[in-house]
């Protein structure tokens, strides 16, 4: 492969015409569909004639300034609707393919918050979702437009679009927010805060002439199409898509695929590694080779070192290096990325004492009870972070666990119409400082030696006879307690009984448990987290496979979890 040729543009629009023009016949975008070996590739001059195709159509409907919700599967259909809503003026607002019944009331929420002109899909999209969603897009008065089957769509060409000057603070798209704390909100993602958060990535990442990479995130989630869909384009590299669905169903098709075409950079939240070490058998995975592996990029969820040392574990003798993995952080309403670690330099563990944790102290441990916990790098030299105590708005020293506060080119606007939600939690000034506002990004943690450890959730800390816990910590010492606990399907959270805080557990367990092993896994798990963290847990309840609330992207919903367990519980009084 050449050399990067790198972008030093400030526009999106600007970034697709560079690429066209410096590099038309190079690879952009290969979509590995499900059935095998059937494939899709889009060049970057082919990729701008199709954007600009569809952005001329979009400018016929005129579209300027209105919300248009993007539907479509996994693929190159979404690259090209995603940038050809930009080019045509109008706000971007990806979501999920309407099909499951589980994710009516986020549509449906997303929907009635940004008041969409258009949503655009394909055919087939249209032709498989339940009537329920169809219902809910219908009497919200949205037009469903299918692009894939537009007669007059034939007879357009690239050159009939006009034109247009895409401004640094110009609002592109909604990112919505996965909902894991609460109700979904709109982040405005402006042109100015893609470019900026694009080299901060670049810079963190340091991609060279060999990169490729890899992606099977949901192009609707902020890592997916942020980091693993407009990265590659923006530095220049080649980008494999292949179907989230797919890849969690059957793992072992993301290492298959990083090992076809060598990709560099590919990852994803902890839960993905951690799936690939327990659900992979070898005879899927023979003659997988994972040294191109450069950038193994881990972030959106808790990082536990334990996943990283495991998958390290398990796939070195299929050529994947621990100095790969690369603990990072980030969110919606900083664009994206915030931290990260050093480049193929491998993940910093560092272990603490968890009683002095539980006061809001970083101290050392090397003993037995000692917490290990991943540091997700370094901010960027423009991105500047600060520790603050959220009760008083001021900064608070190293090695004290505080709300994680952020300030740089990279912030966005707010939330989309909620003007309070943004004066009360998206914006903070410190103490003593009226001019400078930093986004509240609502995580805890605190800075060792210039790196950031973050260690949970404001609203999801669990506060019990003046120390904190943080539910992460909890769920993983219950999932550990039994092999018959499903990974990642276990949330703990506090409530209020007779005033005073108690703390539940609702856990997934295998479907072949009987109830007499439910009685033991149950006493197993209060003993184990007694010991643990010196917390007795009110109840431990068991639920079916598959029913624990999780946002789209996976993360699970602790609120939604406390509240359908008191909702039991008051049925069960009533």
């Amino acid at each position: 492969m050449e050399n990067l040729i790198p972008f030093e543009g400030e526009s999106l629009i600007d970034l697709i015409k560079f690429r066209a023009q410096q590099q038309p016949n190079a690879m952009a975008y290969t979509h590995l569909k499900d059935r095998k070996d059937e494939k899709e590739s889009i060049n970057y001059q082919h990729l701008h004639d199709e954007i600009c195709r569809l952005a001329a159509y979009f400018q016929q409907l005129g579209i300027k300034g209105e919300r248009v919700v993007l539907a479509y599967p996994t693929g190159l259909e979404y690259i090209v609707a995603y940038f050809a809503v930009i080019f045509a003026g109008g706000i971007a607002v990806p979501v999920f393919e309407p099909r499951q019944s589980a994710h009516f009331a986020r549509l449906q929420g997303i929907i009635e918050d940004c008041k969409p002109m258009l949503m655009i899909s394909n055919e087939q999209t249209q032709r498989v979702t339940n009537e329920d969603s169809i219902a809910i897009i219908k009497n919200a008065g949205v037009h469903w437009l299918t692009t894939d089957n537009l007669a007059e769509f034939n007879t357009i060409q690239a050159s009939d679009w006009s034109p247009i000057t895409l401004q640094p603070e110009a609002v592109v798209f909604l990112q919505y927010t996965s909902g894991s704390t609460g109700n979904p909100k709109g982040v405005k993602v402006t042109n100015g805060n893609l470019i900026h958060n694009s080299q901060v990535i670049a810079r963190a990442t340091q991609p060279d002439e060999s990169f490729v990479c890899v992606s099977w995130l949901p192009p609707y989630h902020d890592m997916g199409l942020i980091g693993s869909l407009l990265q590659p384009l923006f530095s220049g590299y080649p980008c494999v898509v292949l179907s989230p669905v797919s890849v969690i169903q059957r793992p072992y098709k993301l290492l298959q695929a990083i090992s076809d075409y060598k990709a560099t950079i590919s990852g994803g939240p902890n839960f993905i590694f951690e799936t690939c070490v327990n659900r992979i058998r070898d005879n899927q995975i023979e003659g997988v080779d994972l040294s191109s592996w450069k950038v193994a990029f881990n972030g959106a969820e808790p990082i536990h070192a334990e996943t990283l040392y495991n998958f390290t574990e398990r796939f070195s003798e299929y050529g994947f290096s621990g100095k790969a993995h690369y603990p990072c952080y980030g969110l919606a309403e900083n664009t994206l990325f915030a931290t990260g670690a050093k480049a193929q330099s491998g993940a910093v563990v560092k272990k603490f004492d968890p009683q002095e944790l539980k006061k809001g102290y970083a101290c050392n441990s090397n003993n037995d009870e000692a917490i290990s916990l991943v540091s997700s790098g370094y901010p960027d030299a423009e991105v500047t972070l600060h520790i603050i105590n959220p009760k008083n708005a001021t900064e608070l020293p190293e090695r004290t666990v505080g709300e994680i506060w952020l300030q740089g080119k990279s912030q966005p606007l707010g939330y989309w119409e909620r003007e309070r939600v943004m004066g009360e939690e998206f914006f903070g000034l410190l103490e003593g400082d009226n001019e400078n506002t930093y986004f509240r990004t609502g995580d805890l943690g605190f800075v060792d030696g210039g790196e950031l450890f973050v260690t949970g959730r404001i609203k999801d800390l669990i506060i019990v006879r003046g120390k904190n816990h943080y539910p992460q910590d909890i769920e993983l010492t219950i999932v550990k307690s039994s092999d018959d606990i499903k990974s990642h399907c276990v949330a703990a959270f506090s409530y209020v009984e007779n005033n005073a805080e108690c703390v539940a557990a609702l856990v997934e367990v295998k479907q072949n448990v009987s109830e007499e092993q439910r009685k033991i896994i149950q006493e197993g798990i209060v003993e184990t987290v007694a010991k643990r963290h010196d917390l007795k847990l009110a109840n431990v309840c068991f639920i079916k496979p598959g029913s624990l609330p999780k946002t789209t992207s996976g993360k699970i919903q602790r609120r939604a979890a406390q509240q359908a367990y008191l909702n039991t519980i008051n049925e069960a009084v009533s």
